[in-house]
């Protein structure tokens, strides 16, 4: 009886410390990330092509940790959004997630790139989504919304162009099995 009680206390103790390592490893990646940053904001003026050097290293090495890491889900990230360095979006139902920051590859205009990240049944997907237009903005809000018993997510995205120009968009996404969709047709209009 007491093999039995020692073997459960050894599981346990050992799950409990993966999960601290596993917290302590993705700390120490956003940790990198954040001094990748400051780099590029250091650089971005004085030296446009180190700083995007530094701007492409920061976003393969985020877009890794994220996608190789799905307990970054639940990872606050707190020296990349406490520096402003990112910008991060959960929607309310805790099924979306949306990373977005500033390349600075653009002296014109910002740029912003965005990693969605998202959970079906229990397992969590990722992906760093291909700029489609000239108008790349960053995620400001997630709205969820129910129609039909299906759950959509109303994405509020936001372009900075130079001055006080911008613009802002809502896109409707769907999870469909284990794909994140943005042809979501809940929107009607005579277009």
């Amino acid at each position: 009886m007491r093999w039995r009680i020692l073997l459960l206390l050894l599981f346990v103790t050992g799950v409990g410390c993966e999960g601290i390592s596993q917290a302590t490893a993705i700390a120490e990646k956003e940790s990198y990330c954040a001094r990748l940053y400051s780099k590029i904001l250091s650089l971005r003026y004085s030296d446009p092509d180190s700083a995007a050097i530094y701007s492409n290293r920061f976003e393969k090495e985020l877009k890794l940790l994220i996608t190789s890491q799905p307990a970054t889900f639940y990872y606050q990230f707190p020296k990349l959004v406490d520096n402003n360095f990112c910008f991060i979006q959960t929607s309310p139902d805790k099924n979306l997630k949306i990373y977005s920051w500033d390349t600075w590859l653009d002296s014109a205009r910002h740029v912003f790139r965005t990693i969605y990240q998202w959970r079906h049944k229990g397992v969590t997907y990722s992906k760093l989504l291909p700029v489609k237009s000239d108008i790349a903005g960053f995620c400001s809000a997630i709205y969820n919304v129910f129609i039909s018993g299906k759950s959509y997510y109303l994405v509020v995205t936001n372009a900075v162009f130079s001055g006080k120009h911008g613009a802002q968009t809502i896109t409707a996404y769907t999870i469909n099995n284990n794909r994140l969709q943005n042809e979501a047709a809940i929107f009607h209009t005579n277009g």
